[in-house]
């Protein structure tokens, strides 16, 4: 059987996102530390699952990492991790999935 590993951002007073939905609380507290637990996480992860909104906003920026020249080294080869993955995406309203190795979930069960 394979282990599923949950990674969720979260205040300590019990948020994930800021009162217009935003998440920019995560990227002003990034620092490097909290780089290489990602990277840790992912590098041992072989399938991203993922909600439709978070997919969206993965699917919307990682593509473009590996070729922002202002971005570091670092993220550049998280970035390629991420798009390399296979990913699957649960969600009944998007219409498809076109971020590279992605799988849309529109039904299932327990």
């Amino acid at each position: 059987m394979r282990k599923v590993i949950v990674t969720m951002w979260v205040t300590l007073d019990g948020f994930i996102a800021g009162p217009n939905g935003d998440m920019n609380w995560v990227t002003d507290l990034f620092d490097e530390e909290m780089g290489k637990y990602e990277d840790d996480l992912v590098s041992t992860a072989d399938t991203l699952l993922l909600g439709r909104l978070t997919y969206q906003s993965f699917a919307g920026a990682w593509p473009k990492v590996p070729e922002n020249p202002s971005v570091s080294e670092g993220e550049k080869e998280y970035a390629r991790k991420l798009n390399a993955m296979r990913k699957i995406v649960f969600s009944r309203t998007l219409e498809k999935a076109e971020w590279n190795n992605s799988l849309l979930a529109k039904e299932w069960s327990a």
